[in-house]
């Protein structure tokens, strides 16, 4: 079996791991050990910034090369308020540009690198506040 995990150092700073889970020695219905081996990880990170559900979608739309007219048309928002969360999402992030709020969305874990279309990493994580 394959999962993922967050691990957290002693600085608060996360670290994603993709673990391969197998059973040891098995009896009647039960294992008696699992073992886990890391099989991917990413480096280090500061903890993931709190976003809210439409800035990790507008951080999704980004990444999808949408323009800020079709993110505001496929969100139902006005330019304005786009032009908002693009620039709250630039000082949470500490992004300049459009490219590195997309590079800092997938080092944070925001944004999954394995999934297409682009989807939410953090959606289903037990620690998720959107």
């Amino acid at each position: 079996m394959e999962t993922s995990a967050v691990l957290v150092d002693v600085q608060g700073r996360e670290r994603r791991a993709q673990l391969h889970l197998t059973t040891v020695g098995r009896s009647a219905a039960r294992a008696r050990h699992v073992w886990a081996v890391v099989t991917q990880q990413v480096l280090a990170h500061e903890a993931r910034p709190p976003l809210t559900a439409a800035q990790v979608r507008i951080l999704s739309l980004l990444a999808e090369g949408s323009s800020d007219g079709e993110i505001a048309t496929s969100l139902r928002l006005s330019r304005q308020a786009v032009d908002h969360h693009l620039s709250r999402l630039r000082d949470i992030l500490g992004s300049a540009t459009r490219p590195s709020l997309v590079a800092r969305a997938y080092v944070f874990g925001i944004l999954s690198p394995r999934a297409w279309p682009l989807r939410s990493a953090t959606a289903s994580h037990p620690l998720s506040s959107t």
